[in-house]
């Protein structure tokens, strides 16, 4: 099972916010997922659930934590929300553990505590 199959089960809550996924749609038109019919399938639907079962957030300030600035949203986004988690496979650009509290972790790293603490 995947972490999100989890948080569209309810147990989780998908924070998100406008600039957080408008970022997730340009992403997802990069040439090396389109040309994947399935993925971008899946993709779409994905999308259309975190619209649907997502709680937005508005943050109002900026932050400038992060090497790619572009990424810095998910960081405002996690900060306003008062997040636990903010889950991303993007080790590169997120190379601090804990930001403001809040936990930043790997998918797999996520579901492992998930599945040892039953989060």
């Amino acid at each position: 099972m995947l972490v999100v199959d989890k948080v569209f089960e309810a147990n989780f809550e998908l924070c998100i916010s406008e600039n957080a996924l408008t970022e997730f749609e340009r992403v997802l038109q990069y040439p090396k997922f389109i040309k994947k019919k399935a993925f971008k399938e899946k993709s779409e639907n994905l999308l259309h659930n975190m619209k649907i079962f997502g709680t937005f957030y508005y943050p109002q300030f900026s932050l400038s934590v992060l090497k790619d600035k572009s990424d810095n949203k998910f960081l405002e986004l996690a900060v306003e929300a008062k997040a636990d988690y903010l889950i991303t496979g993007n080790h590169l650009d997120f190379n601090i553990e804990v930001f403001q509290n809040v936990k930043i972790v790997s998918p797999k790293n996520f579901w492992e505590l998930y599945e040892k603490n039953n989060l």
